[in-house]
């Protein structure tokens, strides 16, 4: 009878003791603080067309706490971005289920976007106005939501 009595609390006891061993972290990023986010505006566009089809797009940003500087948001067909170009030259593409952006060189605008979206560097860029991709990306949204 004692034997089971103790068996019985010891069965009792044992979750309980389990449970007080779990513990909980929050990591934080070092300076995340000090952290301030980085305001840009779409300033340009361009459509980038090869054998009179639209293979992709070049939003020209500008962030304006950095006294202007620009970089060069790349997307493809269906807008959704597949890399970019920063001020300095550098290219790189965002490839599916990769956590960082792959670096595949460094030179001209033209050449980075060019190799972003697998076309010869000497497909043409035409000025797009930046009202006509918000309409459109607005008029997808909508189409989208009516299926």
């Amino acid at each position: 009878m004692r034997r089971a009595l103790l068996t019985a609390r010891l069965g009792l006891l044992l979750p309980l003791a389990l449970a007080a061993c779990v513990s909980e972290s929050v990591e934080r990023p070092v300076g995340m603080d000090l952290a301030q986010p980085t305001v840009s505006r779409a300033v340009e566009a361009w459509e980038v067309v090869d054998h009179g089809r639209v293979i992709g797009t070049v939003v020209v940003f500008e962030v304006e706490s950095r006294g202007g500087e620009r970089f060069f948001q790349v997307r493809n067909a269906h807008q959704q971005d597949v890399g970019m170009v920063d001020a300095e030259g550098r290219w790189w593409r965002f490839e599916p289920h990769v956590a960082r952006p792959v670096w595949l060189g460094s030179g001209t605008i033209q050449d980075g976007v060019c190799e972003i979206l697998g076309v010869p560097t000497e497909t043409p860029f035409f000025d797009v106005p930046i009202e006509t991709l918000a309409h459109e990306a607005r008029d997808a949204a909508a189409a989208a939501s009516q299926k």
